[in-house]
Formats: structure tokens, C-alpha cells, sequence
């Protein structure tokens, strides 16, 4: 009961809101001038001659049966902006957090591991679900205030804002959580883009490798894990409603795991890849086996011929990429 009633302690609250207020603040900032000024200043800043020139214009893309217009671009756009700055705040929150020795002060503080970590996701959220509810509003009253009101149906407009929270804050949690692993921002950084794409390289490589043993073969599975089930794949794209129990499980997720592991951090491991030597094995093993479908791909296209030139590329390069990150995990990053 007391955990649960830490989660709002203030002292808790400002000591986090201190450490990262210049990044909060810099998100509600640029996600103002991303979104709601970039649309004030085409609809209520710009002369009447020039309004009434594009709307002639999107009816007569209307009457052509084309999208009169593309009011989704700035949402576009906004998931890339705070699923990026909602990444970089998480780095700042756990990587220069052990950087600075701050984590020392917060482990030594009466709060639960666990509560501390949920104080750092709650304040990131309510950040981020503030910029884009308030720049949300403001799009919205700009809409209904002028002549784009006839082209953009709010209900979408709502919808939209909603993915973008959602897509930042799955970016957040998996790299929040993330950092929990690794003992530097450097690693935080490379990991987290890394396994961001990891789905897609999987599929890229799952398609080579088809087409390598099995040219003829048709498949009625073309590749991969749909984008949907993959963060990046929020953040790019634009998934229907009905994908939203797809992605709600791994933010839960992340976010469970993410509070077990800073709970059970090991300080005196920090500025190595990981904190924790078994994920630090398991890395290794899983650096090791890319590299291996990466050899075997290149290896292929040799004279060995497609199938042995594989082989021989797989065990190739997967020994070299394990002793690669055995003489990585050697190193302490220092800055």
C-alpha cells in the first residue's frame, strides 16, 4: 500500500520533473511548432486571397475524385518528432542518469526501485500524452474556426492523435525499459536501434534465405511479423483501430519488465553493455547469429555456390561476431 502511495509523492515527483524538465519542455515546444503553429499560420495567419485559392482548389481535386486534403502529413511527421524526443528523454532519464552517478542518490532515496521507475514513466506519459492533447485541441479549434472545416472530419482528426500517443508511447517504454539493461546512454542508444529494426531485418532475411534453398517454392506467408505487432511499424505507419490490442500488451509489458530489472540493477556494473550478465550472454549469442545470417547472405552471391557459400558465411561470421562482442563487453564506456 505504501508503494502504491509513493507513486505520488511529490518529492519523488519534483526530484524526477528536475532532472529532465529542459526535455519536457522542450517536447511540448516542438511539438507546437510542428503541429499547431505550422497550422495557425496556413489558415488563420494567411491572407483571405490565398484561402480561398486553395479551397477552390481542393474541391477541384474533390470533384476529380482525388483527396482534397492531406491533413494527415502533420500527424505524420508528429510521430516521428515524439516518438524521437520521447526516446531521447528516456536516455536522459536512465542513461545519463548512471552517467552522471545520479543513480546512486536515487537507489539511496525511501522509495521502492520499483515506485521510482514508475514515477519516470509516469511523468514521461503525461508529457507526452499533454503535448499531443494540447496540440490536438489546438488543430481541432483551427479546423472548426475556418474554411478546412469542410474537408476534415474531427472524428479522424481525434483518431489520429490518439495513434500518435500511443506509437510515443511505445517508443518510451521500450527504450525506458531498455535502459534498465544496459550499463551506458551509449548502449541504451545503439541497443534501442537496433531492436527497433530487428523486425524488419529478420523478415528481409527470412525472404534471402527462402529464395536461397527454396527458389521455386511459393508461399502463402510472404514474410515476417506484420508491422502492426512492431513499434517502428506505429511509428511509420498508420494502423486501423482494431490493432490497438496488438500494441497496448508490449507497452504493458515493457513496462512490467522494465520496473523488474531496475529493481534489481547492479550499480557496480555500470558502463558495460549490460548490468545483468545472462542478457549480456544472450546478446552476445544473438549478435552472433545476425552476423551469421548476414555472412551467409553475402556468401551466398560467392563462388561456393549459393547453398555452401551460406553455410560457410554463416559459421564464418557468427564466430567472428561473438568474439567481436566478447571483446566489446570488456570495454567500460566512460562518457
Amino acid at each position: 500500500m505504501a508503494m502504491w502511495r509513493d507513486l505520488f509523492a511529490r518529492a519523488l515527483w519534483w526530484k524526477e520533473y528536475r532532472q529532465v524538465r529542459f526535455m519536457l519542455w522542450f517536447m511540448l515546444l516542438g511539438m507546437f511548432m510542428m503541429m499547431g503553429f505550422l497550422r495557425i499560420e496556413e489558415w488563420l495567419l494567411t491572407s483571405d486571397d490565398v484561402i480561398a485559392r486553395k479551397v477552390a482548389m481542393y474541391k477541384e481535386y474533390e470533384l476529380r475524385g482525388n483527396s482534397s486534403y492531406n491533413w494527415g502529413e502533420n500527424y505524420a511527421f508528429a510521430r516521428l518528432l515524439l516518438g524521437s524526443l520521447a526516446f531521447l528523454m528516456s536516455v536522459w532519464q536512465i542513461g545519463f542518469e548512471r552517467r552522471n552517478k545520479i543513480s546512486e542518490m536515487t537507489f539511496s532515496l525511501p522509495y521502492h526501485r520499483s515506485t521510482v521507475y514508475g514515477v519516470k514513466w509516469l511523468l514521461g506519459v503525461v508529457f507526452i500524452t499533454g503535448s499531443m492533447v494540447v496540440n490536438g485541441a489546438i488543430d481541432i479549434l483551427v479546423i472548426e474556426t475556418s474554411a478546412l472545416a469542410q474537408f476534415i472530419d474531427v472524428h479522424e482528426v481525434i483518431l489520429a492523435s490518439m495513434h500518435v500517443s500511443v506509437a510515443a508511447i511505445a517508443v518510451y517504454t521500450f527504450t525506458l525499459g531498455l535502459g534498465t539493461v544496459c550499463g551506458s546512454w551509449l548502449s541504451q542508444t545503439v541497443l534501442t536501434g537496433i531492436f527497433l529494426f530487428l523486425f524488419q531485418f529478420f523478415d528481409e532475411c527470412y525472404r534471402i534465405i527462402k529464395d536461397i534453398f527454396y527458389p521455386y517454392r511459393v508461399y502463402a506467408w510472404s514474410g515476417g511479423p506484420p508491422s502492426n505487432f512492431s513499434i517502428l511499424g506505429w511509428v511509420v505507419n498508420y494502423p486501423d483501430t482494431e490493432y490497438y490490442m496488438t500494441i497496448l500488451p508490449i507497452i504493458i509489458f515493457c513496462l512490467l519488465f522494465g520496473a523488474w530489472l531496475y529493481k534489481h540493477n547492479n550499480l557496480e556494473h555500470n558502463g558495460r553493455i549490460a548490468i545483468f550478465p545472462i542478457i549480456e550472454k544472450m546478446l552476445g549469442l544473438g549478435f552472433a547469429f545476425c552476423c551469421s545470417l548476414v555472412g551467409g547472405i553475402i556468401l551466398s552471391n560467392s563462388f561456393f555456390g549459393e547453398k555452401s557459400g551460406f553455410y560457410i558465411g554463416f559459421i564464418l561470421l557468427g564466430g567472428l561476431g561473438y568474439l567481436l562482442f566478447s571483446r566489446l563487453t570488456r570495454v567500460k564506456i566512460k562518457f
